[in-house]
């Protein structure tokens, strides 16, 4: 059952403390292989509900706004659904502006502070409310759900966290402080895909919404990210970029971006194969573990 596999995973790894990127990527490889015995995609066993998911993209800070109203107009283009402007100190209400004034209110906007602000900044940020954003993310030093908390308390605009949930307690003590109103999970950070499942179930059961995170994934990465974004509270759109948004030649093959959705992988496990001849070239060491 899922409950049983779930609450039987965590405890394998769990007397290492930290390198959440590492267990993620092991316990995928071994999920991976486990799903493919059975002949179950990745999807099928997280729960999803969705064939396709929505694809959002992220916009890095610019030199000028012109650029940056060059870039966003190439992704609506392209079909991406929602814009994910960084922001900063010096460059915040000037550039989500110009993007609204440019694109009007009916595309989905949000901005991402990477935790650039302190708390004295609140009256400033506050001044983003005017803009009908999705959410800003994670605007205060990481881990910092008081001040979050507090920041919340001024803002018509959600605040959604991101680098400062570290788990699902995290995410519950977040959502009990009202520190986040919506949730950025992304597997890698959590230490998992199963660890990011029970994120999403703490943030389903409190209908907080989910959005599913990117951090330059190849087409293995993206794959399972597509099963993650495909389950029921993961109602915002993502960063699940088509393969094209960051690799001229993906590992896979490429996920392309189809009336702004992507398609979440059917396979099993995490139902896509690394293409041998990519896989040659980029690779740079090999190593055997063996267990004992």
């Amino acid at each position: 059952s899922w409950s049983g596999e779930q609450k039987s995973s965590g405890p394998a790894l769990a007397g290492v403390k930290g390198h959440e990127l590492a267990k993620a990527a092991l316990e995928t490889a071994v999920l991976d292989a486990e799903l493919r015995s059975y002949g179950m995609s990745l999807a099928t066993y997280l729960g999803a509900v969705r064939e396709r998911v929505p694809a959002g993209v992220s916009v890095g800070i610019r030199p000028s706004i012109g650029e940056l109203l060059d870039d966003v107009e190439g992704y609506l283009a392209d079909g991406y659904v929602r814009i994910k402007l960084k922001i900063e100190p010096g460059w915040d209400l000037e550039p989500v502006r110009a993007v609204r004034e440019r694109f009007g209110e009916a595309v989905p906007l949000q901005v991402d502070a990477n935790a650039a602000y302190t708390l004295a900044d609140a009256e400033h940020l506050r001044r983003l409310d005017a803009f009908g954003l999705l959410l800003v993310e994670e605007p205060l030093a990481g881990g910092d759900l008081y001040g979050h908390a507090r920041l919340q308390q001024r803002l018509a605009t959600p605040v959604c966290l991101d680098e400062s949930l570290h788990n699902a307690r995290d995410t519950a003590s977040a959502i009990a402080l009202d520190a986040c109103r919506a949730v950025n999970v992304k597997p890698a950070r959590v230490g998992g895909y199963l660890e990011a499942r029970r994120v999403h179930d703490v943030a389903y059961a409190h209908g907080v919404p989910v959005w599913c995170g990117g951090m330059l994934e190849t087409g293995i990465g993206r794959a399972a990210n597509l099963a993650l974004a495909a389950l029921p509270g993961c109602t915002l759109p993502g960063d699940t970029s088509a393969s094209a948004r960051y690799f001229a030649e993906d590992l896979t093959e490429p996920f392309v971006l189809t009336d702004g959705h992507l398609p979440v992988p059917k396979g099993p496990g995490i139902g896509v194969h690394p293409l041998p001849e990519p896989l040659h070239r980029f690779t740079t060491s090999r190593r055997a573990l063996y267990a004992t």
